[in-house]
């Protein structure tokens, strides 16, 4: 099926998905797929952020995730990051396939309000390569929880207890923009 025509932010596609294909997991496969580009969101009931720098871990419960794929080759901005959405063209060779590219910044601006909702948190789980230093969006009055380096995604599975699956992303470092102050 040939790609839709894309004109705005708003036209880009951002499934909901199932959080285990969001964040690229395969049960076929054991360790992570460091070359997965896919990208969407999901609601999960909880998931811990690790860092790999000093061993910290924060538990988020019922966030919304968003899994968003920075540019490998993108500027080095101060406070944002450029995205690639790589959307399959069935008509287009995957050599001459080309990426569309959006700051971060403009994306949450037009998308993150209205997905985010009434969650607790928002966590990106997005590379962020020059440890940019991400603003909350307009419309997100939550805590929005994302890494300086690379992030790299985990399923923690006990081998008594499969279904107590615990996701774990792992970078070099988190922050959390903290929730606004309503008045």
């Amino acid at each position: 099926m040939p790609m839709p025509e894309i004109g705005s932010i708003a036209e880009l596609p951002f499934p909901e998905r199932d959080p285990l294909g969001l964040l690229g997991f395969d049960p076929a496969r054991r360790e992570p797929d460091l070359d997965f580009y896919g990208f969407g969101y999901a609601r999960v009931p909880a998931l811990v952020l690790e860092s790999r720098l000093s061993g910290a871990r924060r538990e988020v419960v019922a966030p919304v995730v968003f899994a968003l794929h920075s540019a490998d080759d993108g500027e080095a901005y101060a406070d944002d990051v450029d995205l690639e959405f790589w959307i399959d063209d069935d008509d287009v060779p995957e050599e001459e396939e080309e990426a569309i590219v959006v700051a971060l910044s403009l994306f949450l601006e037009r998308r993150a309000a209205a997905l985010v909702g009434d969650a607790p948190a928002l966590v990106l789980a997005l590379c962020n390569p020059h440890a940019a230093r991400l603003r909350r969006p307009p419309g997100v009055a939550v805590p929005m929880h994302y890494a300086d380096g690379d992030v790299i995604a985990y399923v923690d599975v006990a081998d008594d207890e499969p279904a107590a699956a615990q996701v774990r992303l792992v970078a070099d470092r988190w922050h959390e923009v903290p929730r606004d102050n309503l008045r």
